[in-house]
């Protein structure tokens, strides 16, 4: 609720008044889906990202506030989804994002994620690889 609404149409693709904020909250499964948040210093939020895991792909969704930002909040949220994701047995890990967010490119970069641009949609994608388990 904090964000601008030009950040919530960046971080969502739309714009979302507090009432779509209502219904995507609702509907993050707390037992299935990943929710992850920093805090600076002081123990104020500065970034939260969610990542369901849907048929082994996860899916990840960031938002950073002002104050956190250019300070690497979202690659380490990044960093830590795509840790969890491995952990689950994800086979992807992706994000989309609109080619005028230099935040997410950078942390796709920064990642190693294979980009497809489409218009002005951009799409990261990370194939993830699983050491195999072996009975010895």
């Amino acid at each position: 609720m904090a964000l601008s609404a030009e950040d919530r149409r960046t971080r969502f693709g739309s714009e979302r008044n507090a009432e779509g904020l209502g219904r995507y909250v609702n509907r993050i499964d707390f037992e299935r889906h990943w929710v992850l948040g920093a805090t600076a210093t002081c123990g104020e939020l500065v970034g939260v990202a969610h990542m369901p895991i849907d048929r082994g792909v996860g899916e990840f969704g960031v938002s950073v506030n002002p104050r956190g930002r250019r300070r690497g909040v979202g690659l380490a949220l990044a960093t830590q989804a795509l840790a969890e994701a491995q952990r689950a047995g994800a086979r992807e890990f992706r994000f989309d994002y609109s080619s005028s967010n230099e935040a997410m490119r950078r942390i796709a970069v920064a990642l190693d994620m294979k980009l497809t641009r489409r218009g002005s949609e951009v799409s990261a994608r990370l194939p993830l690889q699983h050491a195999a388990v072996t009975n010895q």
